[in-house]
């Protein structure tokens, strides 16, 4: 009788059922995350916001200039210009020029056994000075807000690790219909409620354009030399903060 039940159709049916409760689970634990509903702790963090650029011309002076209009107080920006060979050194320069809390670096030469961007991300940790670190991509604008709501929310969930969905901004058709692959997959097949509150490493998931770190948890688990080899560098991260019992 069971046997008969259980046709391959009701199997689907069941699977679609479950993906659409974690969905909806999803959404009402994302409304109650937003960033932006957290109250403003009395002390902020000192903040190192990193953002490694290769050949980014086209977009680094609007994320740069969006992240130096933050509205916090007590942050430093570093960008490492990682051999590019466009003009993204060029305008880094002038943009130094103008706002002393942006600090340029020429990235140094690329061991055998690294990545790129991780090697970039790894030799601004060793120059940079915050409690905190953000690290974000170079394609990326933020919201004047953005900085002081994720260290608010990271003090009021008392975690180790914030990573945040962010907002994209697509042209073609064709990247309509892949970019939003990423969240949509997240939304169905990873329970939050449930991930938030277990150790398994396999329930996380870190976006990479946008990690805010304590600074003593990302050297805690190696920090990028950890993960130099990984193209998911992001997930690896994330996977070794829970395995380590951080949050």
């Amino acid at each position: 009788m069971l046997s008969a039940f259980w046709t391959p159709q009701a199997a689907i049916i069941v699977f679609l059922l479950v993906i659409v409760a974690v969905v909806i689970s999803n959404l009402i634990t994302l409304n109650r995350m937003r960033l932006k509903r957290y109250p403003l702790p009395k002390h902020l963090h000192r903040v190192s916001v990193m953002v490694p650029a290769r050949n980014e011309e086209q977009n680094i002076a609007s994320c740069v200039q969006s992240l130096l209009n933050q509205d916090y107080h007590d942050f430093e920006l570093l960008v490492l210009d990682d051999h590019s060979t466009d003009r993204t050194w060029q305008i880094l320069q002038k943009l130094a020029r103008e706002n002393k809390k942006l600090r340029i670096i020429k990235g140094k030469p690329l061991p055998s056994d690294w990545l790129g961007k991780h090697w970039a991300c790894h030799q601004m940790v060793e120059e940079a000075s915050g409690e905190l670190f953000l690290f974000t991509d170079a394609d990326t604008k933020h919201h004047p807000l953005a900085l002081r709501d994720a260290v608010a929310a990271l003090i009021s969930e008392d975690t180790d690790l914030l990573t945040a969905l962010p907002k994209g901004e697509v042209g073609s058709w064709g990247a309509k219909l892949i970019v939003p692959l990423m969240p949509s997959g997240l939304l169905a097949l990873l329970p939050l409620s449930i991930a938030y509150r277990v150790r398994w490493p396999a329930l996380s998931a870190t976006i990479g354009c946008f990690m805010l770190f304590r600074r003593e948890a990302l050297k805690k688990v190696g920090g990028f030399e950890s993960v130099r080899t990984n193209p998911v560098d992001d997930i690896d991260l994330g996977r070794r903060m829970k395995a380590q019992g951080l949050r």
